[in-house]
């Protein structure tokens, strides 16, 4: 099964840096847990990915469930960035961030 995930996409140094700037202390080797408990703990939902080839987060606006032959072809429509999305990325004061769509294997 295969999930279509659209958000925010930030580096690790991104990511632990709007830590930082919260006096709030990741623990290395850790870092994605522990972001990620803590971003959901406040309803913000975040995941640890690969984006093209390179280790991401992606702050969750948008998801859904889709059949495997789309996400291996890669034939999905993109999510688009909306109110909803806008409004999660001003709560989080995310700056210089890309607005990606990815397909992801859940299992």
């Amino acid at each position: 099964m295969y999930y279509l995930l659209g958000g925010y996409l930030l580096s690790p140094e991104q990511i632990k840096a709007w830590f930082r700037e919260r006096d709030i202390e990741l623990i290395k080797g850790l870092y994605t847990v522990l972001g990620n408990r803590y971003l959901r703990e406040k309803k913000f939902e975040a995941r640890s990915c690969d984006y093209n080839g390179q280790h991401n987060f992606l702050v969750l606006t948008h998801k859904a469930a889709i059949d495997d032959s789309v996400a291996m072809d890669g034939s999905f429509n993109p999510f688009a960035e909306d109110d909803h999305s806008r409004h999660i990325k001003g709560e989080m004061v995310l700056v210089d961030t890309e607005f990606v769509t990815i397909a992801v294997y859940a299992g």
